[in-house]
């Protein structure tokens, strides 16, 4: 009876309207979480942003659009999006340990962003079956639950661009094939190609960037940039037939951004190598120790080489280590120039002998690797060579001193 009575009990709110009422108001929003039922008249794309002017935008943005005119559904999904306010957001990202998520979005509001920024807006729209497209919507949507959304960041192999691909893998399983592409690429070299235009940039990325980048990676590694998954997809077949139906702009950039390489950066080491020759020549004729360039060229250098020897040592960047450019870009530098002073000891001599030798060995080495574009070691940027020539020619002035 007691038994009885208890069942009676938890039931008895039912005879209550206003809890009824509630109860079914929860139900159907906890309904409306749940990914929706696409009609015949769905259509799935892969949206890809033209690389932008700024650093955080160099490399495009992939992103998914579901629309379902019968059910009103319009959706973007991203994958590119991070929190400012997030505890210690900057300590974390030089660490290598960025929480991105994935967030909705309107598409309107992402031509908006790239009118703002002159970027071109394209949409590939995927032929995929019914079931498919169902999968898929259902796997974006659970994308945006709270335990779902975040993830952990990696430039290389998880972000925008990886995640699609592996949710559309997810989809079709074996009914997706993409085409071998034979490229040969490592992932340095995949972005040399994307940033021609940023040669400064491309210097500085090439600096932190370590050995296990210049690995071969395969096709689907490839797929890292948004511009070459646009390019994979429009590749791919997917249940015996192309996976792109059709190709649009939503928006076209204004101004096309020139694909040649820009030579400025040369220009200016090359120049400051020349500047640097005739500096040096006057010292060895004027007998002038006056060391304020040495202070802060292999000061600067120093500072590089304690940031390469921090990425490889102090952080989770996988694509950091090892980085060999600490041997010539080494963080003893940033200590040695407080020894340059008007009467150097043995010390310093020593020490930039030393660094002379390291100067010159990098520098035939990294001519083997330029000339035979191996990547058996680690890659080389041709701006890496003025720079070497001035370390060679300091070094060598002041060991001689």
């Amino acid at each position: 009876m007691k038994k009885q009575s208890r069942a009676r009990s938890s039931f008895a709110w039912l005879a209550n309207p206003n809890l009824l009422i509630i109860w079914c108001l929860t139900l159907a929003c906890a309904c409306g979480l749940r990914a929706q039922t696409l009609t015949n008249s769905a259509r799935v794309s892969l949206i890809t942003v033209s690389p932008g002017d700024e650093l955080y935008s160099a490399y495009g943005h992939s992103a998914i659009r579901v629309l379902d005119p019968q059910l009103g559904i319009d959706k973007v999904y991203s994958w590119g999006v991070f929190d400012f306010t997030e505890p210690n957001f900057y300590a974390n990202f030089l660490r290598g340990k960025m929480r991105y998520l994935c967030a909705p979005d309107r598409i309107d509001y992402m031509i908006y962003g790239a009118t703002l920024e002159d970027r071109a807006v394209q949409e590939s729209e995927l032929d995929l079956l019914q079931a498919q497209k169902q999968r898929l919507y259902e796997l974006v949507e659970a994308n945006l639950l709270p335990e779902n959304r975040y993830y952990q960041y990696d430039f290389f192999y998880d972000n925008c661009a990886t995640r699609i691909r592996d949710l559309l893998k997810q989809t079709c399983g074996a009914n997706l094939r993409f085409k071998p592409t034979a490229a040969n690429l490592t992932f340095r070299k995949q972005l040399q190609q994307a940033m021609p235009r940023k040669p400064w940039v491309s210097l500085g990325m090439n600096m932190v960037l370590g050995a296990s980048t210049d690995v071969l990676v395969s096709d689907e590694q490839e797929m890292f940039l948004p511009n070459d998954l646009r390019d994979a997809f429009e590749a791919a077949k997917a249940n015996g037939k192309p996976l792109v139906l059709a190709t649009q702009y939503l928006r076209v950039a204004s101004t096309i951004r020139p694909a040649n390489y820009d030579v400025s950066a040369a220009i200016i080491l090359l120049g400051l190598v020349v500047a640097v020759v005739f500096f040096t020549r006057w010292q060895l004729q004027t007998n002038n120790q006056n060391w304020w360039f040495d202070r802060l060229f292999f000061g600067t250098a120093g500072l590089c080489g304690c940031l390469i020897l921090f990425l490889w040592l102090g952080t989770d960047h996988q694509t950091t280590r090892p980085n060999w450019n600490v041997a010539w870009l080494a963080p003893t530098h940033l200590v040695a120039v407080f020894w340059l002073k008007n009467a150097l000891s043995e010390w310093p001599k020593r020490y930039f002998q030393l660094t002379f030798i390291m100067a010159v060995g990098t520098t035939i080495v990294f001519l083997v690797i330029f000339a035979t574009q191996t990547s058996a070691f680690q890659g080389v940027d041709v701006l890496f060579f003025p720079l070497l020539a001035i370390i060679s020619v300091r070094s060598y002035f002041i060991a001689k001193s």
